[in-house]
C-alpha cells in the first residue's frame, strides 16, 4: 500500500479528451520536484507573502527565475494579477503565475476562472502537458472539492468551440497522503452549480 502511494497514479474519465496523472512528489525528506517535466505550471501566489515552501522550492529549480521575475514586473500576488515565464532551457518550459489574494478571498468561482485562465493560456501556448501542484499545508483542507471543480470546468471547456486545444495531460503534484483523496476528488461526475456562468478572472498581465 505505501509504495502504491509513492507512485504516480494516471487515470482517464469517459467523455474527456486528456489523461490525468496524480504525481506524489513532496516528500518528507527529499521531494521529486527536480524531475518534473511539462509544457506549463500554475502557480498561484498570496498577496504580500514571501515566497516560502513549495513555491520557493521551484524558484531554486528554476535558478532564482521566479524572484527575479516577480521583482522586476512589480507582483504583490492581488487577485488576477497575471505574470508568465517564458524558460525554454528548463523541464518546466512555461510558469504561468497566478494573483491569489488575501488567504480569504479563494472561493469555488475564482478557482474555476483560474482554471479557465490555465486552460486558456495553455491553448495559446501549444501545451500538452499543464501541471498543477498541490503544495502541503495549501488546498489539502478542501482536495476532493478541488479536483471536482477542476474536472467540472476541464468538461465545460472542452464542450466550447475552441475546446482543450492540443491539451493531452494535466498533472497534479502533491503529497503520498494526499494523493487518493485527490483521485477520489477527480471522480466524482456531479455537476456542481445547476448553471455554469463560465466564472472569469479580471486580469492584469504584468
Amino acid at each position: 500500500m505505501r509504495k502504491t502511494r509513492n507512485q504516480a497514479s494516471t487515470v482517464q474519465f469517459d467523455g474527456l479528451a486528456i489523461t490525468f496523472s496524480v504525481n506524489p512528489v513532496f516528500r518528507a525528506h527529499n521531494d521529486l520536484l527536480a524531475d518534473v517535466e511539462t509544457d506549463l505550471l500554475l502557480l498561484e501566489l498570496h498577496a504580500h507573502k514571501h515566497l516560502g515552501g513549495g513555491p520557493k522550492r521551484i524558484d531554486t529549480i528554476l535558478g532564482g527565475a521566479l524572484t527575479e521575475a516577480i521583482g522586476s514586473h512589480g507582483f504583490t500576488g492581488e487577485l488576477g494579477q497575471t505574470l508568465l515565464l517564458e524558460l525554454p532551457q528548463h523541464k518546466i518550459k512555461n510558469v504561468l503565475v497566478v494573483g491569489a489574494g488575501t488567504d480569504n478571498g479563494t472561493g469555488r468561482s475564482i478557482l474555476c476562472a483560474t482554471i479557465a485562465l490555465l486552460i486558456e493560456t495553455a491553448r495559446r501556448l501549444d501545451a500538452k502537458k499543464v501541471t498543477l501542484p498541490v503544495f502541503p499545508g495549501g488546498l489539502e483542507h478542501s482536495l476532493m472539492g478541488t479536483m471536482a471543480i477542476l474536472q467540472c470546468r476541464l468538461r465545460q471547456i472542452q464542450s466550447a468551440e475552441k475546446g482543450l486545444g492540443v491539451l493531452r495531460e494535466l498533472e497534479i503534484l502533491s503529497t503520498p497522503q494526499a494523493k487518493n483523496r485527490l483521485l477520489e476528488g477527480l471522480s466524482t461526475t456531479d455537476r456542481l452549480c445547476p448553471t455554469c456562468s463560465h466564472p472569469q478572472l479580471h486580469t492584469k498581465t504584468l
